[in-house]
């Protein structure tokens, strides 16, 4: 092969390497930008909502999108009691011990609804 089109296709591969490289780092910060919105912990996502029933809407929402969030059933169960709709306590109680049968929260809640009974 010629010398000069030895240099050409070395050239354009270090540019194509060099747009490959811009390409991926782009990709990861828009992913990583995506990541970091979605990903709340759900504490500081309640945080700034003042009004209970507001709060549980919102929870709620968060449970038919991950049916399995052991976490907002438990804040679910401790908002209801607090709006004393022990109906709907209990009924997140239920879930929660599907979810975890095993879990030592569950066995708190029940003492705390068993105590307002």
């Amino acid at each position: 092969m010629p010398k000069s089109k030895k240099n050409i296709n070395n050239k354009f591969i270090e540019v194509f390497e060099f747009v490959s490289i811009l390409i991926i780092l782009f990709l990861t910060s828009f992913n990583l930008s995506n990541y970091s919105n979605t990903n709340n912990v759900l504490g500081a996502s309640t945080e700034n909502i003042n009004n209970i029933d507001a709060k549980i809407i919102y929870l709620e929402n968060v449970v038919k999108e991950n049916p399995l969030y052991f976490d907002a059933y438990t804040e679910l169960f401790k908002l209801n009691i607090d709006n004393n709709n022990i109906k709907n306590a209990e009924k997140y109680l239920d879930i929660l011990k599907t979810i975890n049968p095993n879990s030592q929260i569950n066995r708190v809640l029940e003492k705390e609804l068993n105590n307002l009974n």
